[in-house]
C-alpha cells in the first residue's frame, strides 16, 4: 500500500510504502528488509525513484520514497496507445536506469507498466527497485503478496523466474523490458504465437529484431546489458549528430604571426643596373634556348618515330546488369544504378583477367604480328610478354553521361589495332557471361543445401512440439492462457466472498462470547433477537411482564417464558457457531483451490513458454525454407531467361590515319614540355650565378686581407 504524505521538516511531498504487515513477527524478514533497503537507498539516478528513509513502526515496515507527480505507464496505456516515437523516447531512459542499477548489483525483478512512472515534465522514473526481492521468502517465487490477491504480473516475468528462481540475474529485467516495449508499440502482451510489432502497427521493421532478441527464452541469447538495448533503439530512432568544423581564414599565416613587411626598393647606380640587365639576359637565353631545343627535338622525333594507329570499340553496359566484383563473384540483388556501379564495370574491363583472355584467343599468326614491332633496333632489351603488351597499349575510357565505355588499342599495325580492340570487347562480354553462369549455378547449389538444412530443422521442431502435446495433453496457446486467467479471477472473487462471510460470522461469535463473559442475556444481541423463535418469545416475555401493555398477560408465566427464551437463544448461538465453522471450512477450501490454480498456471506458463518458443522457431524455419526455395526458383528462372548484360555498340574499324596526325595535341604537348624544360634550366642558371657571386665576393675578401 502506497500513501501520499508530507514530510514536515523538509516541507516536501513524499510517497510512503507499507510493506508486508503480516511479516512483523518474522525476524528473517526484518534483517532482509534492512539489508535490501540500504542497497536501494544507495541508488542515485535521475530515472530511479529515490528512497529517502526506511524503518519499522508499530509492526509495520515502510519505505519513504520520492513522490512522482504524474501517471504510471499503465495509466497512459489504458488511456490510449502510445505513439511509436514516444515509446522510442521512453525505452532508452528505462535502459539507463536498469544499466545503472545492474552495475550496482541491484535487479528489479518486477519491471511492468505499473512500476514505470512519467511525471508532468515527461521524465521517466522506475519505482519499486528490489521490492520483489524484499517481499520474497527464501526459496519462494514472488507471484502474489496475499492470498486474496490474484497474481498480477506473471506475463512480464522471464522464463527463468518461473523455472529457476534461484538463478535469476539482471537479464530477467531485460526480458521484462521487452514485454513492456512490445506492449507500448502494439497495446497488447506478447502471448502465445504473437505477431511482430511491424506486423501489427506501422513501425520500423528493425524494431522487430530488438523486441524479439529481448524476449529470447534463454538468457544467453538476449541482450546481455540494458545499455545494448538503449544503443539499438537510439540507432533506429536516428539519434546522434555532428558538429561543424571551425577553420582559419585563408589569409592567416601558418603560425598565426603577421606577414613580413616588404622593404621598399632602393635606387641602384649605373653599375648595378648593368649587372642586373646582364643577369636577366642570361636567364632569358637559358629559358628560351632550352625551350627551343626541346621543342625542335620532339618535332624531329615525331617525324622519325614509327607511326602508331589507334582503333576503338564501344561497349554498352545494360542497366539491369548484375554487379560483379573484380574477383569474379556475382551479386544478383543489385543493378548498375550509380556512378560507382559503372566504375566497377570499367575496372573489370581494365583487369588483367580480360587481357589474359585476349592473349589466349590470339592465333599464332596474330601473336607474331602483335610482337613484330617490339623487335628490330630494340633487340637489346628483353621482349615483354603478350599480356604486358596488351595491358600497356590498351585504354578504357567511360563515355560521359551514358553507360557506355570505349576500349581502344594502339599498335603500329592498323589492322591489329582494330582486331585487338574488338577482341577486348568480345572477351569482356564472354568472360562476364561465364562468371554469371558459374555464380548462378553455385548459388543454386548453396541455396538447395540451405533449404535441406532448414527442412531438417523444421522436422525436428515439429517432432518436439508433437511430443509436448502428447505428454501434457493441454490447451496450448493464447486461448488456454485466457481461460486460466478468467478462472483465476473468478476463484479470487470466491476467496474474497468467503473471507467476508467468515469475518462476519466470527464477529458474531466473538459478540456471543463477550455477552456470555459479561453474563448478559444473549437475546439482547441483535442477530439473536432477529431469530424468528427468539423474537416470538421476546414478545411473549414482554406481554407476561406487562411491558408495553396496561396490565400483564394473565395467561403467561414470566419465569417459564424466560426459560424458553434462554433455550431459544442457546439454539441460535449454536447456529452461529455452526455457521462460523462452515464459513471457515469454505474459506480454507477456496484458498486451497486458489493456490492449486496458481500452481497450475505456473506449470502451464512454463510449458507454454517452451511451446511458444518452439512454435516461433518452427515459423522461422518454415519461412526461411520457403524463402530459400523461392530464391532457388527465381535464380533458375533468371538463368533460363537471362538477357545479355552488355552489347557492342560499335566495333573497332581499321584507322585511316596514325595517332600522330592529331597535330593540336602533339603541339600542345611539345609546348608544355619545352616550357617545363626552360623553367628548370632557368632555375639552374640562376642558382649557378648566385653561387658564383658569393664565391667571387669571398675571393675578394681573402685577397684584401
Amino acid at each position: 500500500m502506497v500513501y501520499k504524505a508530507r514530510q514536515p521538516l523538509l516541507n516536501r511531498m513524499v510517497a510512503l510504502k507499507i510493506l508486508a504487515p503480516e511479516r512483523e513477527k518474522d525476524p528473517q524478514f526484518a534483517a532482509r528488509f534492512a539489508r535490501e533497503a540500504q542497497a536501494l537507498a544507495r541508488l542515485n539516478h535521475p530515472n530511479i525513484v529515490a528512497v529517502y528513509d526506511f524503518g519499522e513502526a508499530d509492526g509495520l515496515f515502510y519505505l519513504l520514497m520520492e513522490y512522482v507527480d504524474g501517471l504510471s505507464l499503465r495509466q497512459v496505456l489504458q488511456s490510449g496507445k502510445i505513439a511509436p516515437a514516444e515509446a522510442l523516447g521512453i525505452v532508452p531512459r528505462i535502459c539507463e536506469a536498469l544499466q545503472y542499477a545492474h552495475e550496482q548489483g541491484v535487479v528489479h525483478r518486477d519491471i511492468k507498466p505499473e512500476n514505470v512512472l512519467l511525471d508532468r515534465q515527461g521524465r521517466v522514473k522506475i519505482a519499486d527497485f528490489g521490492v520483489a526481492r524484499i517481499l520474497a521468502r527464501p526459496g519462494e517465487m514472488t507471484l502474489t503478496t496475499r492470498a486474496t490477491q490474484a497474481m498480477g504480473t506473471p506475463y512480464y516475468m522471464a522464463p527463468e523466474q518461473l523455472e529457476r528462481p534461484k538463478e535469476v540475474d539482471h537479464r530477467a529485467d531485460i526480458y521484462s523490458l521487452g514485454v513492456v516495449f512490445y506492449e507500448m508499440l502494439t497495446g497488447e502482451l506478447p502471448l502465445g504465437r504473437f505477431q511482430t510489432p511491424s506486423q501489427k502497427v506501422r513501425v520500423d521493421v528493425r524494431l522487430d529484431e530488438v523486441v524479439l532478441r529481448a524476449l529470447e527464452k534463454e538468457p544467453e541469447r538476449r541482450y546481455q546489458q540494458a545499455s545494448q538495448v538503449k544503443t539499438a533503439v537510439e540507432t533506429i530512432a536516428g539519434g546522434g549528430g555532428g558538429g561543424a568544423a571551425i577553420g582559419t581564414g585563408a589569409g592567416a599565416t601558418a603560425a598565426g604571426r603577421p606577414a613580413p613587411m616588404l622593404m621598399p626598393q632602393t635606387q641602384a647606380g649605373p653599375r648595378i643596373s648593368q649587372r642586373t640587365g646582364l643577369r636577366g639576359m642570361t636567364l632569358a637565353l637559358a629559358f628560351f634556348g632550352t625551350f627551343a631545343v626541346i621543342f625542335v627535338g620532339l618535332m624531329l622525333y615525331g617525324r622519325l618515330a614509327t607511326p602508331l594507329y589507334q582503333s576503338t570499340a564501344t561497349v554498352q553496359v545494360l542497366r539491369g546488369t548484375q554487379l560483379a566484383s573484380v574477383g569474379g563473384s556475382a551479386n544478383n540483388d543489385q543493378v548498375v544504378a550509380t556512378e560507382e556501379d559503372f566504375n566497377t564495370q570499367v575496372q573489370l574491363m581494365e583487369s588483367a583477367a580480360v587481357a589474359e583472355a585476349v592473349a589466349s584467343r590470339l592465333k599464332p599468326a596474330e601473336r607474331r604480328r602483335l610482337l613484330a614491332p617490339y623487335g628490330g633496333i630494340d633487340n637489346l632489351r628483353p621482349q615483354p610478354d603478350v599480356e604486358q603488351i596488351l595491358v600497356e597499349s590498351r585504354t578504357v575510357t567511360p563515355v560521359r553521361m551514358s553507360l557506355m565505355m570505349e576500349v581502344s588499342y594502339t599498335h603500329p599495325d592498323k589492322e591489329m589495332a582494330a582486331q585487338i580492340a574488338n577482341y577486348f570487347a568480345e572477351e569482356f562480354i564472354a568472360k562476364n557471361a561465364r562468371e554469371k553462369a558459374d555464380a548462378s549455378m553455385k548459388m543454386v547449389e548453396d541455396l538447395q543445401l540451405r533449404a535441406d538444412q532448414q527442412r531438417k530443422k523444421a522436422e525436428e521442431i515439429r517432432s518436439a512440439m508433437n511430443n509436448m502435446v502428447e505428454k501434457y495433453g493441454i490447451n496450448l496457446g493464447t486461448a488456454g492462457s485466457d481461460e486460466r486467467a478468467d478462472e483465476l479471477k473468478a476463484q479470487s472473487a470466491i476467496v474474497t466472498e468467503d473471507l467476508r462471510v467468515r469475518d462476519e460470522t466470527e464477529n458474531r461469535w466473538q459478540a456471543v462470547q463477550q455477552q456470555q463473559a459479561d453474563k448478559k442475556p444473549l437475546w439482547e444481541l441483535s442477530f439473536i433477537a432477529n431469530d424468528a423463535h427468539v423474537a416470538e418469545l421476546l414478545k411473549e416475555y414482554a406481554d407476561s411482564k406487562g411491558i408495553g401493555a396496561l396490565s400483564p398477560h394473565l395467561d403467561l408465566d414470566p419465569v417459564l417464558v424466560a426459560k424458553q427464551l434462554d433455550e431459544a437463544a442457546a439454539s441460535a448461538v449454536e447456529i452461529v457457531h455452526n455457521d462460523l465453522q462452515m464459513a471457515q471450512s469454505n474459506l480454507e477450501q477456496s484458498q486451497k483451490r486458489l493456490e492449486d490454480l496458481q500452481q497450475e498456471i505456473v506449470n502451464a506458463a512454463k510449458i507454454e513458454v517452451e511451446y511458444d518458443s518452439l512454435q516461433r522457431d518452427l515459423d522461422v524455419a518454415d519461412g526461411e525454407q520457403k524463402r530459400i526455395m523461392g530464391m532457388v526458383s527465381d535464380e533458375q528462372t533468371k538463368f533460363n531467361i537471362s538477357t545479355p548484360d552488355y552489347r557492342i555498340v560499335d566495333y573497332a574499324g581499321v584507322p585511316a590515319e596514325p595517332v600522330s596526325s592529331n597535330l593540336a595535341k602533339l603541339l600542345g604537348l611539345r609546348v608544355l614540355t619545352g616550357l617545363a624544360g626552360g623553367v628548370v634550366a632557368t632555375v639552374i642558371v640562376a642558382v649557378a650565378m648566385m653561387l658564383g657571386r658569393r664565391l667571387s665576393g669571398r675571393a675578394k675578401e681573402l685577397s684584401a686581407n
